[in-house]
């Protein structure tokens, strides 16, 4: 009697195994989605941690009619203008860009995660408005992790695009600015007058 129940439990097994392949053959091609945390700091508020996940930042961009789209050739980026996120952090309200504290004037900070980073006046963010995107889709998928690779002088580099990008078509704003690979955006006390603006 248990050599009968070992062996149906055997052919059980070996039943679930054989219908389970299928789909764990379909899950090892699939790429699974990675997750992250955009930092948003603020030093001239203290802030209360409004640092987003994706999913949080997923989520938070689909509401309210935030997603702006930018077509670049034949890449069309989707996103939340950079004005909408700083409005989420700037102040207390994360629904509003508050644009009494634009005017008095401070910087934001966007670092991407190979540490390259760009500064945006509190000015230019409030005039360009949705002509500045925060991009997390690249023609309705997220945007690839590109594969680290060795450069002309034999240096290994990485330069990122996921999770978000910078994209803007405005004329006269140059590629310094559109960070790659964002990870932080910080608020922080604006440049001495006299520094140049976009």
């Amino acid at each position: 009697m248990i050599r009968k129940l070992t062996l149906t439990a055997a052919a059980a097994t070996v039943l679930l195994l054989m219908l389970a392949l299928p789909a764990l053959a379909t899950r090892a091609t699939t790429p699974e989605p990675f997750g992250w945390e955009l930092q948003l700091r603020n030093a001239q508020t203290p802030k209360y941690g409004a640092d987003m996940t994706s999913r949080q930042f997923s989520a938070w961009a689909a509401k309210k009619h935030r997603r702006v789209t930018i077509v670049d050739g034949a890449t069309t980026y989707k996103g939340v203008s950079l004005k909408t996120v700083v409005g989420y952090f700037d102040d207390n309200n994360k629904e509003t860009f508050n644009a009494a504290l634009a005017r008095k004037g401070y910087s934001v900070v966007i670092t991407g995660f190979d540490g390259f980073s760009a500064t945006w006046t509190s000015g230019d963010i409030a005039r360009l408005g949705s002509k500045v995107i925060l991009a997390d889709l690249a023609n309705g998928k997220p945007l690839p992790v590109p594969p680290a690779f060795i450069d002309a002088a034999g240096l290994p580099q990485w330069i990122p695009d996921w999770p978000l990008r910078v994209v803007t078509l405005v004329p006269g704003i140059v590629w310094d600015q559109k960070v790659q690979g964002v990870a932080r955006l910080s608020i922080v006390p604006a440049a001495p007058k006299g520094a140049p603006s976009l």
